[in-house]
């Protein structure tokens, strides 16, 4: 994870195939390319009281320009919830909050269900409203998640405090969980639209 420690900002090209993002290339402040990553359907199989069913979720995993894995991530395909790996170490994971009157909607924790960060959803209109706002516990804002347009195949992080290797690589994560639910989102939206059209 240390390599992310030298990033102030880090910039996420997404493939689009249908409402999936397959890969990603991931840009530094120059726009050089660091690292792309490649993604993955896993089927898992579960017993619950002897009977067996299988949850699907997908991995996406985050190579440097050499191709060696630096990162994993796995999210279950309702978009509700990401874990973060390096390597088999589970480093923490992103949920969607529950709670309709929370101000954020999605926290971040550690593999020790520690709340490490909030974020809150872009606004409906003025300076944030194409930003995902990223806070700590004690409210100072540590990073903003930029996207190009609404439903758009950019993302863009900035790393406005000095925050460790951690908490960058769960940012990443974040970002292509939330890029993965918009597009989703918008998908579906246009969907329903269509088929209202059509009637």
């Amino acid at each position: 994870m240390e390599y992310f420690l030298s990033y102030d900002s880090l910039h996420l090209y997404f493939d689009e195939k249908g409402f999936n993002r397959k890969n990603c290339i991931i840009k530094n402040e120059k726009q050089q390319d660091v690292f792309f990553t490649s993604e993955l359907n896993q089927a898992v199989w579960k017993n619950y009281w002897r009977n067996f069913y299988c949850r699907s979720r997908i991995a996406t995993r985050v190579y440097d320009k050499t191709g060696k894995e630096v990162l994993r991530f796995i999210r279950h395909r309702d978009g509700k919830k990401i874990y973060a790996y390096s390597g088999d170490k589970n480093i923490g994971y992103m949920i969607k909050n529950r709670n309709k009157l929370c101000h954020s909607k999605y926290s971040i924790f550690d593999c020790q269900n520690n709340e490490l960060m909030r974020i809150k959803m872009p606004t409906d209109r003025g300076e944030y409203s194409n930003k995902y706002q990223v806070f700590n516990l004690n409210n100072f804002k540590i990073g903003e998640i930029t996207r190009e347009f609404k439903g758009s195949c950019y993302s863009s992080i900035n790393f406005l405090l000095d925050i460790d290797a951690r908490c960058k690589a769960l940012l990443i994560s974040a970002t292509i969980l939330l890029n993965h639910k918009e597009r989703h989102e918008n998908y579906l939206s246009d969907l329903n639209l269509a088929v209202v059209t059509l009637i």
